[in-house]
């Protein structure tokens, strides 16, 4: 890479990007610590000491664990999976059923301002 910040954008951004069917999960080494220079700069903030951080307060699609590795070329749990699916279409159907309260909540408001104004006319 170019420099440390190239790096680390690469290593966030390639998590949970979708490779032969399969979700990739990549994160910096255990006790990772970026370089003096960029550290000096100010450039950039960790958040935690601990491996794994990006996935903090978020439900993974199943038990894997950091520490103990996980076999890439062993096949997919298929009850897993259909858990992992049904676990996102819910939380899809949330996320929509949240938007629709917002955006029906926002149409209320316009309409009754736009009363209001018509009251004052």
């Amino acid at each position: 890479y170019e420099d440390a910040r190239s790096c680390i954008l690469s290593v966030d951004n390639l998590t949970g990007q979708k490779i032969l069917g399969r979700t990739v999960r990549v994160d910096h080494c255990e006790n990772y610590r970026p370089p003096k220079d960029v550290l000096q700069k100010g450039e950039y903030k960790h958040k935690t000491d601990q491996s794994g951080h990006a996935y903090d307060g978020k439900e993974l699609a199943n038990d894997f664990n950091i520490s103990r590795g996980h076999d890439v070329f062993a096949k997919p749990n298929k009850d897993e999976e259909k858990a992992a699916k049904k676990r996102r279409m819910q939380n899809d159907k949330e996320e929509r059923r949240q938007k629709r309260h917002t955006e029906r909540e926002e149409r209320h408001t316009e309409r009754e301002e736009r009363r209001k104004k018509n009251e004052e006319c």
